[in-house]
């Protein structure tokens, strides 16, 4: 399974949320059709299908042009390019203390969300190929060993996930081995300081406030 995670997370920008975050805000939207779900994971599938990244991620619409898409596959697509682009307008502004930047803020996300979020019913949908996945000239086999990465990735919260990587020796992203190692240690306990508890709600605060 460690190299199935591996390969995952080496697969997302700094720049992008992971899929626990996307999955929580995809339930704010839409809770849990399946169609929907695949939709907000597909995206970043473009990191192993080695295509460009405006091939999956379209410019930006409002929500209120999102909510009137009726394709909800495409609705999932779309809140994904939004949801990315939101968070890193409130990751610029909000100040936080920069040890809590990049990939360590994007793993206190997916842990605060997790219990949160339906990880289950995202695994649901991902044990099905659905046709708008195969219209971006990506192969069925590609399209498989993403569900299979994602439903990886969910099966377990990134604290466990950490502690999996620590004991391998791992680094993450731009993380060496050794912050690795320090982060599987105080992950839990990071995502309890009133920092990041203020930052989070006040993306969950803001989106609620943007629903159409």
């Amino acid at each position: 399974m460690m190299r199935f995670l591996l390969l995952l997370v080496a697969s997302f920008s700094l720049h992008s949320a992971l899929p626990v975050t996307h999955l929580y805000f995809g339930k704010m939207w839409r809770e849990s059709d399946p169609h929907f779900l695949a939709g907000v994971l597909f995206p970043d599938i473009r990191y192993i299908a080695a295509i460009p990244r405006e091939t999956t991620h379209p410019s930006p619409l409002p929500l209120e042009a999102i909510a009137a898409m009726p394709n909800l596959f495409e609705q999932g697509v779309q809140l994904h390019v939004w949801v990315d682009t939101y968070r890193d307008d409130l990751v610029q502004e909000c100040g936080l203390d920069h040890r809590f930047r990049g990939p360590l803020l994007k793993l206190l996300e997916d842990e605060i969300f997790y219990d949160q979020t339906n990880t289950l019913d995202a695994i649901a949908a991902l044990q099905e190929i659905y046709e708008e996945e195969l219209l971006f000239e990506i192969n069925r086999d590609t399209v498989q060993q993403w569900h299979q990465m994602l439903t990886r990735y969910l099966k377990v919260r990134p604290s466990v996930f950490l502690k999996e990587l620590a004991s391998k020796g791992k680094g993450f992203f731009s993380a060496t081995p050794e912050e690795v190692q320090e982060w599987s240690q105080h992950l839990t306990e990071w995502a309890q300081l009133p920092e990041i508890q203020a930052y989070v709600q006040q993306l969950t605060y803001r989106f609620q406030h943007e629903l159409p």
